[in-house]
């Protein structure tokens, strides 16, 4: 239900558009799957048969788009350099850096 990889890909002004897209893109898949899979195989007589080939399209689906995915090139410079000071090896990077000026 949720995306924790908007915060790491998505620019500050934009997080609210990427989470509109990801609410539209969570509806769309259930109304497909409920409204459209689901009734074309309900009327089979074995319900295993009717959910087994539901999960095998939604697998399927999930690989296709899996290897559809890039890795986006949003972050500037600036932007990049302040995730990398929050982050826990990005203080330790710094603090190294620090004292490396300090010894020369």
């Amino acid at each position: 239900m949720t995306n924790p990889f908007i915060n790491d890909y998505v620019t500050v002004q934009n997080r609210g558009v990427a989470t509109g897209f990801q609410t539209i893109g969570l509806t769309a898949g259930n109304l497909i799957s409920v409204g459209g899979l689901f009734t074309l195989t309900e009327k089979f007589s074995n319900k295993l048969i009717s959910y087994s080939i539901l999960a095998v399209l939604q697998l399927v689906w999930a690989v296709l788009l899996f290897f559809m995915i890039t890795e986006p090139e949003i972050m500037d410079a600036k932007e990049e350099r302040h995730q990398m000071k929050k982050s826990f090896c990005g203080r330790v990077y710094s603090m190294l850096k620090q004292a490396y000026k300090a010894c020369k």
